[in-house]
C-alpha cells in the first residue's frame, strides 16, 4: 500500500505542476467562462479516478483491500465517490472565505489564481504538520487536549466578537514583523514571488496578499 500512496501523491504533484507551470504560467484575470471550464475539467478528473480505484481493488494491486474484509471493487469505488462528493460539498463554504480574503487584502484579479494556488499548498503543508504534530503531542501528553480546547473556544469567541468588522492587513502583527525582517521589492516584478534587486533576493509585492 505504500507504493499506492506514493504513486497517488506523485500524480497529485504532477497535476499541481501542470496547473501552475503550464496551464496558468502567465498571470491573468480568470474569466467566468475559463473558471467554469476548469471546474468541470477537475471535477470530471476527480470522478473519473473512481475507475482507477475500481481497477486497483478489482486486481488487488499493491495489496489493496478493504479493512472490512469486503474486497468488492464496486464497494471501493462507491466509497471513493461518496467521499469525493462529501468533501466537495464541504468545500463550498471556502469560496466565500476566499472571496473575503481577496477583498480584505485587495488582491488584484490577475494574481488571484496564483495566490489561491500557493495558499492551498501552504494550507496542505501546515495541516499535515498540525495533524502529525498534534497527534504526537496528544499521544505523549493527554493534557494538551485542554490547551487545544481553550484555543478553539478563544478563536470562536473572537470571531463572534469581531463579526461584521473588516480586517485591515496593515494592522497584522505578523505582516508588520515580516516586512521588517524581509526585504520587499521596490519595483514591479509581475507574478514572481521572489526577485533580485541590487544584488539581493527580495520578496515581491504580491507575496503579501
Amino acid at each position: 500500500m505504500v507504493w499506492l500512496w506514493l504513486t497517488f501523491t506523485a500524480l497529485v504533484v504532477v497535476l499541481l505542476i501542470l496547473d501552475l507551470g503550464v496551464f496558468h504560467r502567465h498571470a491573468h484575470e480568470v474569466s467566468l467562462r475559463e473558471a467554469t471550464i476548469w471546474t468541470c475539467v477537475w471535477i470530471t478528473l476527480g470522478l473519473s479516478f473512481s475507475g482507477a480505484v475500481y481497477a486497483i481493488y478489482d486486481g488487488h494491486w499493491f495489496g489493496a483491500h478493504l479493512k472490512s474484509g469486503d474486497t468488492s471493487a464496486g464497494q471501493a469505488a462507491l466509497l471513493y465517490v461518496t467521499g469525493y462528493v462529501l468533501e466537495k460539498s464541504l468545500s463550498v463554504d471556502n469560496i466565500f472565505v476566499i472571496s473575503i480574503i481577496f477583498r480584505s487584502f485587495r488582491v488584484e484579479s490577475r494574481f488571484r489564481h496564483r495566490v489561491l494556488f500557493w495558499g492551498i499548498i501552504g494550507a496542505i503543508l501546515l495541516r499535515a504538520v498540525m495533524i502529525l504534530g498534534g497527534a504526537w503531542l496528544v499521544h505523549r501528553f493527554s493534557w494538551v487536549f485542554y490547551i487545544f480546547g481553550a484555543s478553539l473556544a478563544y478563536t470562536g469567541f473572537k470571531l463572534f466578537r469581531d463579526k461584521g468588522s473588516e480586517a485591515d492587513p496593515e494592522q497584522s502583527h505578523f505582516i508588520r514583523l515580516a516586512r521588517r525582517l524581509l526585504p520587499v521589492a521596490r519595483q514591479d516584478h509581475g507574478s514572481h514571488l521572489l526577485a533580485r534587486e541590487a544584488g539581493r533576493n527580495v520578496v515581491t509585492n504580491w507575496a503579501w496578499y
